[in-house]
């Protein structure tokens, strides 16, 4: 009830206010904000539902209005805003988007810090493409051939689209892995993966956001040799590894700031303590003084064009747990 009542005051008010997601023009009201919104990422609801979505932008609105007000004062080193993940709880976002599934067995060929010096700063972005996993948990999946991608094109010189859907529809307890297609799974899964059976182009396998019995008798495929689990809790071993190629990490990645943010540093507390604790699978693709840079699989309309900064704290587990489980492909 209190929640209901906390739902209404909010749209009450910020209706009676009028405000706005640019600020730009003082005559659009929270209500067309909603439809300017709705039309902008092809939101369609019924008349129930419509008035769910409503009161959750609204309140979505007046936290990011709040949160950016305080960046403006130095308050903060991040903004939010209102991607197409606005109308969501927090709770309703985790469960559709954060299904990675960590695995608590042993981990495999695990690479140390050498001990080396490493470049205070690597950035592998350019040539790499931004996907959206849709309303599949295949974060994972994303991941993994996000990882394969960047090697092949800075390493092999050759720019290719992993399918992603082949991890999804093949890596699976019938062939031994505990993945579970868009219910969730694991990064080095779909390693293991590519060295036993190769893997496919997306233009061979498409994307469908669903999960479909494994297609065989696929004319080219993608081999790795092995991949590398770096050593856990180490930001030196994280930035060694970065530095040689990108890497896949996982994160914890609920709460309404990190649905919402849209660029900046971000460092609020997102805390990782143990490896049931993540929940999204990304790629690491760099590092500054002050942060990794990851390329997340929700389009380029969320974060800087796809890509998020992670503050570089003194934890042990790194900001949301970066450091916890890394891994990359070796061709």
């Amino acid at each position: 009830m209190e929640k209901q009542l906390l739902a209404l005051l909010t749209v009450t008010l910020l209706t009676s206010a009028a405000y706005f997601m640019n600020g730009k023009d003082g005559s659009l009201t929270l209500e067309g904000q909603f439809s300017s919104w709705k039309q902008q990422h092809g939101k369609r609801y019924s008349d129930f539902e419509e008035v769910h979505r409503f009161s959750v932008f609204a309140q979505n609105l007046a936290v990011v209005m709040e949160h950016n007000s305080k960046f403006e004062l130095g308050q903060e080193t991040f903004t939010l805003g209102m991607n197409q993940f606005a109308d969501l709880t927090p709770e309703e976002f985790q469960a559709s988007y954060l299904t990675l599934k960590p695995q608590a067995q042993e981990r495999q060929n695990v690479k140390s810090f050498s001990g080396l010096r490493f470049p205070d700063t690597v950035d592998w972005k350019e040539g790499l493409t931004v996907k959206n996993q849709g309303n599949c948990g295949s974060c994972w999946a994303f991941s993994a051939a996000a990882a394969l991608e960047a090697a092949l094109h800075h390493q092999k010189k050759e720019k290719v689209n992993i399918s992603e859907q082949e991890f999804v529809d093949c890596t699976t307890a019938k062939l031994g892995y505990e993945s579970e297609g868009c219910n969730g799974g694991w990064m080095d899964d779909a390693f293991d993966y590519t060295v036993n059976y190769g893997v496919a182009t997306e233009e061979e396998y498409p994307y469908k956001g669903v999960d479909q019995a494994c297609k065989t008798g696929l004319k080219k495929k993608y081999y790795i040799d092995s991949f590398v689990d770096v050593e856990p809790l180490s930001s030196d071993a994280l930035h060694e590894a970065i530095a040689k190629t990108p890497v896949s990490v996982a994160i914890k990645a609920d709460g309404i700031m990190f649905q919402l943010y849209s660029g900046g540093i971000y460092s609020r507390t997102c805390s990782a303590k143990k490896i049931d604790d993540l929940n999204h699978g990304v790629l690491a693709v760099g590092y500054a003084k002050d942060s990794y840079t990851i390329k997340n699989s929700w389009g380029a309309g969320w974060g800087e064009k796809g890509y998020m900064r992670l503050a570089i704290i003194a934890a042990k587990e790194g900001q949301c747990g970066i450091h916890w489980v890394p891994s990359y492909p070796v061709f």
